[in-house]
């Protein structure tokens, strides 16, 4: 489904920002995961959650990773197919996701 592999790369970027933004080394998106077997990309943005001190929801993190699941799914079994409640779920999964993060940005001018 082309929204949730929309949803990875627009992680990739925020994440990947915010590291160049605070002197960090850039994440290693296909790295191993410490303490997690099989590290999911949604398991990796929990991660980059926890670091940056960021709170998103179990519940919207959880609807994104059943969607991975189910385009996972679909990518490899023929009779698997992601229906148009899934896609909602989806859509609203990924507007919660953002709008969490939204409400906890804090911008802080660069020191000159």
């Amino acid at each position: 489904m082309r929204e949730y592999h929309q949803w990875e790369k627009a992680t990739k970027a925020y994440f990947d920002g915010n590291h160049a933004r605070n002197s960090s080394p850039k994440v290693d998106w296909r790295g191993k995961l410490p303490g997690v077997a099989g590290a999911s990309h949604v398991d990796r943005v929990r991660a980059q959650l926890a670091l940056f001190g960021a709170i998103v929801p179990v519940d919207v993190l959880d609807a994104i990773d059943r969607t991975r699941e189910g385009v996972n799914l679909a990518k490899h079994e023929a009779e698997h197919f992601i229906g148009e409640a899934d896609y909602k779920a989806l859509v609203q999964a990924v507007t919660a996701f953002w709008e969490a993060l939204a409400e906890q940005e804090e911008f802080t001018p660069p020191i000159r």
